[in-house]
């Protein structure tokens, strides 16, 4: 006799719960299958009973995670994805869905549409530019870079106005990914934000050899972070100009 939670279920209770699944059994009778299979260990019932709780608007957000994982188990990614996409059609403002059709999507390697459910969640819960991170946290623990910047720098300018974390997170992906551009401007604002977390090295490679144009980001950066590196950039740089009013205030 299997037990759960320490009580004893009887031997034809499992039995009773899969004939119900061919009725319309109540949101009791699908949960009490689903604690069944997994006293048995029946990976292929547990995902069936979730199943027929998502398709009757009955799963609760807490358990998406568990639903999601039995039926990725049992029928694999394609599969969880016709259910998800099935309980976001019911919950269109849900941004976790969002957040757990992203992760099946990067599994498939999608990331055009792993963007798409990035851009998605910004319009369902506008930015304050802490969400950003969080979400690729919560899809990898390693995401692809390259779409992990596209999807950080999307729209274009919004996350120019982003907090420090974000603009820090922003740049580390540009350097890894050898995006110049990228990190010249999140650099840059993170230096007009007076950060003190600048890679001066970073700064220094990605902004050569127009330093002669940024004498004046590079004497706050050695301001911001007492590093003199970038002063010494600073002073040669007005050297080669003939500029030297930019470093008065040193």
């Amino acid at each position: 006799m299997t037990c759960i939670a320490g009580k004893a279920i009887p031997p034809k209770a499992f039995s009773l719960s899969k004939k119900l699944l061919k009725q319309s059994p109540s949101e009791a009778q699908l949960r009490a299958g689903i604690e069944e299979s997994r006293a048995l260990g029946d990976i292929y019932h547990e995902s069936i009973f979730y199943n027929r709780l998502a398709a009757n608007n009955q799963i609760r957000p807490s358990e998406y995670s568990s639903w999601l994982n039995a039926l990725e188990k049992a029928e694999g990614t394609s599969a969880a994805l016709t259910s998800i996409k099935r309980l976001a059609a019911m919950r269109p403002r849900d941004s976790a869905l969002v957040i757990h059709k992203a992760r099946l999507y990067d599994y498939q390697s999608d990331y055009a549409r792993v963007i798409e459910q990035w851009k998605k969640l910004q319009r369902l819960r506008p930015p304050n530019n802490d969400r950003g991170p969080s979400f690729f946290e919560c899809l990898y623990y390693d995401p692809p870079a390259k779409f992990a910047l596209a999807a950080l720098t999307a729209p274009p300018k919004d996350w120019l106005d982003a907090d420090e974390d974000y603009l820090e997170a922003v740049a580390s992906l540009a350097w890894e990914t050898s995006n110049r551009k990228v990190a010249q401007l999140s650099q840059d604002q993170l230096i007009a934000l007076s950060s003190n977390n600048v890679d001066v090295y970073r700064y220094l490679k990605t902004s050569s050899p127009i330093l002669n144009e940024k004498i004046d980001e590079l004497v706050i950066l050695y301001r911001n972070t007492n590093n003199e590196q970038p002063l010494l950039a600073a002073i040669k740089a007005a050297k080669d100009t003939n500029d030297q009013t930019s470093l008065t205030a040193c």
